[in-house]
């Protein structure tokens, strides 16, 4: 039995922070408030980047698990089907961006293919940051949205 999931583009979505229908980002609690047929299994056609600070759960990406836990940091392709299990009060950052972002900033978008966590091999969707990276992560996410006005 094949089932369809609901697929959601990038302009559909809520964020405080956006630059057009290419780019936008967001503090994941906010994001998921904002944004409630979020927590339903779904897809993106948009790249998909997210960076817990807080809480536990699950998220099941292709119907594989993945622990949400502060310092894990999960890296989606368009078309992925994922959902996620909260136990408890999660917090972090997301940041969205459409296939075509690294064209309008003059790169070639084909760039995307050579960073091995975007790829489609489960083994390198999630990272988890050492203790001592994860301020860091933290000033980079900030200093993104600092940059977003």
């Amino acid at each position: 039995m094949d089932k369809t999931y609901p697929t959601f583009d990038i302009c559909n979505l809520v964020t405080s922070k956006s630059s057009n229908d290419l780019f936008n980002a967001d503090r994941f609690q906010g994001y998921l408030f904002k944004n409630p047929p979020i927590k339903q299994v779904h897809k993106h056609s948009f790249y998909h980047l997210v960076y817990f600070t807080a809480g536990k759960g699950q998220h099941i990406i292709d119907f594989k698990s993945y622990p949400i836990e502060p310092g894990c940091i999960y890296f989606m392709r368009p078309g992925q089907v994922h959902n996620w299990e909260f136990e408890s009060d999660v917090d972090g950052y997301v940041i969205n961006f459409s296939a075509t972002f690294f064209d309008q900033v003059t790169i070639s978008s084909s760039i995307i293919d050579q960073f091995p966590f975007f790829n489609i091999f489960p083994s390198g969707q999630m990272l988890k940051l050492q203790k001592n990276s994860r301020p860091k992560a933290v000033t980079i996410f900030e200093e993104i949205f600092k940059r977003m006005g």
